[in-house]
């Protein structure tokens, strides 16, 4: 996984390994999981306050985890995730969160899109509104990667102390 960009092979490599897990060893590890995952209080602020938006989830990560998360927290209207099941519905990858938020603005919904990680960059600069986060430090790919680029629509949400450098604007194009 050079520089944090996956691809979708990748992702279904992952996947044939999440599968081969019994459903049984699967709970119990998202169990022990959602034991350690401390949300962010400013993130589950901001999407609380959010009453007439439908919160969409979509995680790149194990959707059994996130499902607990969810229970615990209520704070997605949907959630879309990696499955460990054997059945293989979708693969959520880079292009999947980037087609999800394209799909919501072609039906003329207004896209906010909130990530931390190059797996989330092609749906945040596919938003109206593409909030990156940093947690106590900053992603060493989304520094290369804003770096290098000519301009962004991304902008960062949270400050922590730690800021990218998203000076970069650009207006957004229409779909």
């Amino acid at each position: 996984f050079r520089n944090d960009r996956y691809t979708s092979y990748q992702f279904f490599k992952v996947w044939n390994l999440y599968k081969k897990n019994s459903s049984i060893k699967v709970e119990e590890a998202a169990n022990q999981s959602l034991q350690k995952i401390k949300l962010s209080q400013n993130l589950s602020s901001y999407l609380s306050s959010k009453k007439d938006s439908i919160v969409i989830g979509v995680t790149s990560g194990v959707f059994d985890i996130w499902s607990l998360v969810n229970e615990k927290h209520q704070i997605f209207d949907v959630l879309l995730g990696n499955s460990c099941k054997p059945e293989i519905e979708y693969l959520v990858t880079p292009l999947f969160k980037k087609e999800i938020a394209n799909l919501l603005r072609e039906k003329g919904k207004h896209v906010v899109a909130i990530g931390d990680s190059m797996i989330d960059i092609p749906m945040l600069e596919a938003a109206n509104q593409g909030y990156l986060v940093a947690h106590e430090k900053l992603n060493k790919a989304v520094e290369s990667y804003l770096a290098g680029i000519v301009c962004t629509n991304i902008e960062q949400i949270f400050e922590v102390g730690v800021s990218y450098d998203l000076k970069k604007f650009c207006e957004l194009e229409e779909v």
